[in-house]
């Protein structure tokens, strides 16, 4: 008898199909699921993960190929329950495919995240750190010594010391300098280093060694404790202390430890003599629902806290449905005062708005995040969970917080001054869920710039939350609303007399609306012109663009004809995919019918910025009226090529084994002819290591400015002990001083030896910054020291998502080339490649971008822009 004996599977087919019983059985808005998109997406996030992949998508199959042209294949999802199987024979077909998978990628949860993508933005896939970060969130606890740390001149400078951990029990103190963990210098750590040196068993030892004391080193007192690990809740409440008779509480999350943290707190309070109190919810993005609820229940007696409906309306197994306030909270009732911002999410908003919608308090702020979801977290396999979004949560009387949040009763309408100009959110946003009766203060904050002898920066929110609270004569909203009431008109109108005194102080007319001025039945009728000025020999011509040079600092300026009613408060808001120009504010003041008026703006363009044009759109807002678009302008960015950074390290060991490295940094970009002289100042230091036997001598960093087609030099240095291994696997970080990350590149350093880092060099062209839709021809070459591995493109369009308060870009980015080096080595060159491209231009802003990577593994990355118009629309210049 013949056996057939079918090869086994790689595929995961059950923890496809736990994951989808669980969107099947849970998940809240069935009616959305499509699995043709979550198949879609499950291969374009392979793709993503996958450098050599390419995925094309022909209704229900996805062909899949390599970019070389060697490899193609297709997988078929037949019907949509085979979704489980479909995801299974796609993991098979990209473990067989012609080149390994990229190390650390995880096939299965790339598969997975791409299926929960098409669900919501809370629906994810937890693994690896992501769920080591959740888990202890969650937990409020963690296994280590209970201590936080800040860096300090370079050193580690101990910044909170937990109540009852290891560390206070052993005398660790707020302020202590951290020197060595377990005998091993903390030089050249980073607080993101400090975790796996601290953290570990229940029951485990880590000895530390502690500086104390003022004045130079030589002065300090050195201190070595022995702590033993143990499990240690991490505090999110905090008790402010020095707010007078009023006690200020601030409420980081919500974890499983959140209500013992609050009840030590409260009974703070009580031991003080305080007369209300104000809880900060302000940048708290929620956590447990639970501990959310026996917050809310902490300040209430009686009430609907929150219910929870899943799909269809019907409970969710495992997730509590209701939860009433019970009458255990304490009679002697204070009043209460909340203080919310537009990250208070989820938990906190359930705090919040209880109180709010159960008469207990005032809330204060901006309107909060509008999260009004529930997700529980499924098990599908070992460190692999899915978070995932089963319920809706409902307030007092059904209130809804989705996709609105909780309203503040005291709304603060924030407005920045700088040496720039102003900046003010899009009042559309601000306030198009505020209810009637609402107490709109507007908030101005002065920056250095503006004006000669700015008051200093307060916490106005908290001081006027603070100060109202504690007039009130009574703990009731029905109480507290009617004090705000008699005090609300005098209150706006300090605010208001403060926001035309600082608008004032530039010669601007910002007073509003007369409230006996009816207003104008007919719409905005003007027009607008943008110039843009580049230094004071940038003047601006007026054509259909402008050019500005990446570095350059900008002056924009608006000249608007108001042919409609009489506006007050006037502004100009710029619109544009280009975060540059987006959401910036040209204020006009008062505006008489059939006049004139201009408005102004500075900026600097980024040095890093790509050259690109961009459509920028001019909306004059006034209030009264909606705003309206009164123009549009191209402007476009002419960047040098970016600095590609190589280095030489020469590494010297001396008799004692201390190692000196001299880091020689180039900025090896082929400049264009004409290219202006400049430098960039940059921080070189090697990233901290365990490696055993080795440790870093101060200065762990040195900052140096690269001067223009020039070459600095760093000095960095270790002390290597008989157990340093010969090569040391390093990793050289090069930042700029805002600690943005220039390059990270692995090296093997080797004793007394040197050791080159060169990336690839990548250059690209185009034909014009501005093209017809279409196709269009994208020039590039890689080269490199070494050899080329592969060259890789993403074309995708920019949109600007603006229905949050912070407008966002998106990329609609799709891979559409990848190449290896093979026909470099077939023409006996693999250390250069050259090829073009054909890549899709849409209407709108077109982004590409493009990355070489070498055989080390190291890649650079360089981005290019077209604008796509319609042929009669207008033009700029072709590109330099």
């Amino acid at each position: 008898m013949l056996w057939l004996i079918a090869p086994a599977l790689a595929g995961d087919l059950p923890l496809y199909s736990r994951a989808l019983a669980y969107v099947d059985g849970f998940y809240l808005h069935p009616e959305k699921v499509s699995r043709e998109q979550m198949f879609e997406d499950a291969g374009r996030q392979a793709e993503r993960a996958i450098d050599w992949l390419l995925v094309d998508v022909e209704g229900p199959t996805l062909r899949l190929r390599d970019g070389a042209g060697t490899w193609q294949t297709e997988v078929r999802l037949d019907r949509p329950q085979a979704l489980p199987d479909a995801l299974s024979r796609l993991e098979d077909a990209l473990r067989a495919g012609p080149h390994p998978l990229p190390d650390g990628v995880d096939l299965r949860v790339e598969l997975l995240r791409g299926m929960a993508r098409s669900l919501d933005r809370h629906s994810v896939i937890l693994a690896d750190s992501t769920l080591a970060r959740f888990d202890e969130r969650l937990s409020g606890t963690m296994s280590g010594v209970g201590l936080s740390c800040g860096v300090d001149a370079g050193v580690l400078l101990v910044t909170e010391v937990y109540a009852g951990s290891p560390a206070e029990r052993g005398g660790v103190l707020r302020g202590d300098r951290l020197l060595a963990i377990d005998g091993k210098s903390t030089v050249g750590m980073v607080v993101g280093d400090l975790g796996g040196r601290l953290r570990g068993p229940v029951g485990s030892t880590v000895t530390l060694q502690i500086a104390r004391g003022t004045g130079s080193p030589s002065e300090w007192e050195r201190i070595e404790r022995t702590l033993q690990r143990a499990e240690v809740q991490i505090p999110n409440v905090f008790v402010d202390r020095d707010s007078g008779d009023v006690g200020v509480v601030r409420i980081d999350h919500f974890s499983e430890q959140t209500h013992e943290w609050l009840e030590r707190s409260l009974e703070t309070i009580r031991q003080s003599p305080v007369g209300a109190l104000v809880l900060d919810l302000r940048g708290n993005t929620g956590g447990s629902l639970l501990q959310s609820a026996d917050a809310a229940d902490a300040f209430l007696q009686h009430g609907r806290i929150v219910s929870t409906v899943g799909p269809d309306g019907h409970a969710v197994p495992g997730l509590t449905e209701t939860f009433d306030a019970g009458p255990d909270s304490p009679p002697e009732a204070l009043p209460i005062a909340v203080l919310v911002d537009h990250q208070t999410a989820s938990g906190s908003e359930i705090l919040s708005g209880a109180l709010q919608h159960l008469d207990r308090a005032l809330v204060f702020g901006t309107n909060s995040f509008g999260k009004g979801t529930v997700q529980k977290v499924y098990p599908l396999s070992e460190g692999i969970k899915f978070k995932l979004t089963v319920a809706e949560y409902r307030l007092a009387d059904d209130a809804r917080v989705v996709d609105v949040g909780i309203h503040p009763d005291v709304l603060f309408y924030p407005y920045r001054f700088d040496a720039d100009g102003v900046w003010f959110p899009d009042p559309t946003q601000e306030l198009k869920h505020a209810p009637a009766g609402t107490v709109l203060l507007p908030l101005p904050t002065e920056y250095p710039g503006w004006r000669s002898g700015a008051p200093p920066m307060h916490d106005a929110p908290l001081d006027t939350a603070v100060s109202l609270i504690a007039a009130a004569e009574g703990a009731s909203r029905a109480k507290l609303l009617s004090g705000l009431e008699l005090i609300a008109p005098g209150l706006e109108a300090n605010f208001d007399a403060r926001l035309e005194e600082v608008f004032g102080a530039r010669g601007m007319d910002w007073s509003p609306q007369p409230r006996t001025e009816a207003v104008a039945a007919t719409p905005i009728d003007a027009s607008g012109t943008l110039l843009v000025e580049a230094g004071p020999e940038g003047v601006d011509s007026g054509s259909d663009s402008a050019t500005v040079t990446a570095g350059a600092a900008v002056t924009l300026r608006v000249s608007v004809r108001n042919d409609g009613p009489s506006l007050w408060r006037a502004r100009v808001r710029l619109h544009s995919v280009n975060g540059v120009w987006d959401d910036r504010v040209l204020p006009l003041g008062k505006f008489a019918s059939a006049s004139s008026r201009t408005g102004e703006t500075r900026l600097t363009v980024p040095l890093s910025a790509a050259s690109r044009a961009d459509v920028v759109e001019l909306w004059l807002e006034a209030d009264g009226f909606d705003a309206r678009p009164i123009g549009q302008r191209v402007i476009a960015v002419a960047a040098e090529p970016p600095v590609e950074l190589g280095a030489t390290l020469r590494a010297k060991t001396d008799r004692n084994g201390r190692m000196t490295v001299d880091v020689a940094v180039a900025d090896v970009t082929v400049h264009e002819p004409g290219a202006g002289p400049r430098s960039y100042p940059l921080r070189v230091r090697f990233a901290w290591t365990d490696l055993p036997g080795v440790e870093w001598l101060a200065p762990s960093q040195v900052a140096v400015d690269l001067p223009a087609r020039g070459t600095v030099h760093a000095g960095l240095a270790l002390q290597l002990g008989a157990e340093a291994p010969p090569q040391l696997p390093l990793t050289l970080v090069i930042e700029s001083p805002t600690g943005a990350t220039l390059a990270r590149w692995p090296v093997a350093l080797d004793r007394d030896a040197v050791t080159h880092v060169q990336p690839p060099t990548l250059s690209l062209r185009t034909l014009s910054k501005v093209q017809p839709p279409g196709i269009a021809l994208l020039q590039m070459r890689a080269s490199d020291d070494e050899r080329i591995d592969h060259v890789m493109v993403y074309a995708g369009t920019e949109r600007v998502d603006r229905s949050r308060y912070e407008p966002e870009t998106l990329w609609d980015a799709q891979k559409v080339s990848w190449s290896d080096g093979t026909e470099a080595d077939r023409r006996g060159d693999e250390r250069r490649v050259d090829d073009t491209v054909a890549v899709p231009v849409h209407l709108g802003e077109n982004r590409y971008e493009v990355s070489a990577t070498d055989a080390t593994g190291l890649r650079t990355t360089r981005v290019v822009y077209i604008l796509g118009q319609a042929p009669d629309a207008p033009s700029e210049a072709e590109s330099q």
